[in-house]
């Protein structure tokens, strides 16, 4: 089966889902470490040109080891994916490409309200839950990519909430997740819902960050020509993926044999675009907030109720119908090319999303912390992090510290982890008896668990100096062209380029192997991922129940094929290693997963156990196939 690939370029983006599942293994590591230790080296740092276009000039990284080249490469994408986009509707929807004729500048929207990375498919428009992707035309060669977007699950359309009018063109940016990869709900920190801008906190939790997933057109295309949505339209799917992960692990091609998953890449001399995905991380803004400062969009949030501990989905909720304003708090973006085929993954962040309980920047518009801020725990409470022995059935632990407990009547961002998936436990007890309780975990290990919300006090690994130079190069590029651009408020976080195994990691390298968003990958399964994840009880861990270390990431030539590396990493790529690339979906974990079956609830608890039982199957966390003893070969259930 040969993949089609589109021959034309437009923008698209790889979601992690962002990072997704994320596991962690590893030395000990405490909060309570000087973090001096942690600061990363200051070296000399030669800036190269990043040009404001709206095509990037950069399809590929010439040296993925150059953590300078990879910045400019994550700048130059994230300009050409945020330029203004062509008018949306009412008839066309010019999606994937950016407006070119300078009728709006660079730093606002397009007319109808959107740039190039909103236009791009929502998860659900390549994985409806049901039937064939909107629009979806064969005779097309982006299989009908251009179409107004429609958000079908399982169950078909999602209706309108009470009091809420079906549009003529939904909002292109559908925010279904509620919770990271299902470990742990975040919260924005005190929320006044400001009048003026909307406020209706009847319609949900008015402090919680919800998620979305993208695609670009070139991944849409390969999944499109390959009916790889569902197996009910490709019934070779699952015994493809299956192989397609269980070969990656093995090199054994006779037992696991082709056809493999394999994403196209970028075409350099054809300037076309690889397979990109996106996650995006969106939040209320309130009264204390200046709107000016955020990009700001007509969003869609889904509400309903739960009884014991089961959600249903009553309707959909379109912002700008309820007089909301929501701001863009993160965006992730991956992409595969020629000499990165393990992706390249930038996450970038708003400049203000770290604050301390008085509401002030704990971090220079360009990521360096503030020098006050340095040897600051990154959690309050403050949590004692011990990463995973080298040895089967272990993984990383987290104590409490007697420290203050969070403070969610702040302006700083915190999380709560979900009923059985708590992690932290307590290290002194009746440390505070409403807190620290008595549970058994989604494995039935009985603790002393923190079952309450931490503070994000700092970020868990500091951005390095080569980061924050690229930041103040793009930020100066951007202001000569227009210094009103609302994207002088977001900053790269870092970038992966290339893979490492954890036992090569330095410390100047944990930064970059350790790559998280502050919002999308918050507690420290997240910030401090690797190896692999327990989906029922949110521990990660290097060695699995077998004794055999984790590898997580896979760099394959399938031109023979053959595996050319095999590495335990960490961060972002790990996450998309461990839960896209061994499931069969090369890094992409929305491919590993397939359709999507139902969008979260805004009103999900994530004290409720029951609630997240359901929600784990909605995030990579599908079963396997079950192999055949013989050909390896299985069904995707």
């Amino acid at each position: 089966m040969k993949p089609k690939h589109p021959n034309y370029a437009k923008i698209g983006l790889l979601s992690s889902l962002a990072l997704l599942a994320l596991l962690i293994v590893g030395n000990r590591f405490s909060q309570a470490r000087s973090a001096s230790s942690l600061r990363p080296r200051i070296v000399g740092v030669t800036l190269t040109p990043i040009t404001v276009t709206p095509q990037t000039p950069n399809f590929d990284v010439q040296d993925p080891t150059d953590l300078q080249e990879a910045a400019n490469f994550a700048w130059q994408e994230f300009i050409a994916l945020t330029w203004p986009a062509p008018a949306q509707g009412p008839s066309s929807f010019p999606r994937g490409v950016p407006l070119t004729d300078g009728s709006v500048p660079y730093g606002k929207p397009g007319t109808t309200g959107q740039v190039v990375f909103e236009t791009f498919r929502h998860k659900v428009e390549v994985f409806p839950g049901t039937g064939n992707p909107n629009g979806y035309d064969p005779t097309k060669p982006d299989f009908a990519f251009s179409s107004i977007p429609v958000y079908t699950y399982a169950n078909g359309l999602i209706p309108p909430a009470p009091g809420i009018n079906i549009p003529a063109v939904p909002p292109f940016d559908n925010l279904d997740e509620v919770t990271q990869i299902s470990l742990n709900a975040m919260y924005a920190g005190i929320m006044n819902p400001q009048p003026t801008m909307g406020g209706s906190s009847h319609t949900s939790q008015i402090e919680k960050i919800l998620f979305q997933a993208k695609a670009n057109e070139t991944q849409y295309v390969y999944v499109a020509s390959n009916k790889f949505w569902g197996q009910d339209v490709n019934p070779n799917l699952g015994n493809i993926l299956f192989n397609s992960g269980q070969y990656v692990q093995t090199g054994d091609s006779k037992t696991y044999p082709p056809p493999y998953i394999n994403l196209p890449v970028s075409d350099p001399v054809n300037k076309k675009l690889g397979s990109i995905e996106i996650k995006t991380a969106w939040r209320r803004l309130g009264k204390h907030d200046d709107p000016s400062k955020f990009y700001t969009a007509r969003v869609r949030f889904y509400v309903g109720t739960v009884s014991n501990g089961t959600p249903t989905v009553q309707g959909f909720v379109d912002s700008d119908q309820v007089g909301e304003t929501w701001g863009l708090v993160a965006l992730h973006i991956i992409q595969k090319t020629p000499n990165a085929p393990t992706f390249i993954y930038a996450t970038f962040g708003h400049i203000n999303n770290i604050l301390d309980a008085n509401g002030n920047s704990v971090e220079e518009p360009d990521g360096t912390t503030k020098s006050q801020y340095v040897n600051s725990s990154p959690f309050i409470p403050a949590l004692t992090i011990t990463g995973a022995p080298s040895q089967k059935g272990t993984s990383q632990t987290e104590t409490t510290t007697n420290t203050p407990l969070a403070n969610t009547n702040s302006a700083q961002l915190y999380y709560q982890n979900v009923s059985g998936k708590w992690v932290t436990t307590c290290a002194i007890p009746k440390i505070d008896p409403p807190l620290c309780v008595q549970g058994t975990d989604g494995t039935g290990v009985s603790a002393l668990f923190y079952m309450g919300p931490v503070n994000v006090n700092r970020r868990l690994f500091m951005i390095p100096p080569t980061i924050t130079a690229a930041n103040q190069a793009a930020q100066q590029a951007i202001a000569a062209v227009n210094n009103q651009a609302i994207w002088l408020n977001y900053r790269l976080i870092n970038v992966q380029a290339r893979p490492i195994d954890i036992d090569n990691v330095t410390p100047p390298d944990e930064p970059t192997y350790y790559l998280a968003n502050e919002v999308v990958e918050t507690n420290p399964s997240l910030q401090h991922f690797r190896g692999g994840l327990n989906v029922l009880n949110g521990r990660i861990f290097n060695y699995d129940f077998t004794g055999k270390k984790d590898f997580n990431a896979f760099v394959v030539d399938y031109t023979k094929p053959v595996i050319k590396g095999k590495y335990l990493m960490g961060g972002c790529m790990g996450c998309h290693g461990s839960q896209g690339q061994k499931q069969g979906g090369d890094f992409s974990v929305i491919l590993a997963n397939g359709r999507v079956p139902s969008p979260d609830i805004i009103q999900e608890d994530e004290t409720q156990a029951a609630a997240m039982q359901v929600k784990a199957g909605r995030y990579g966390l599908v079963k396997k196939p079950t192999p055949s003893l013989r050909t390896g070969k299985g069904k995707r259930p």
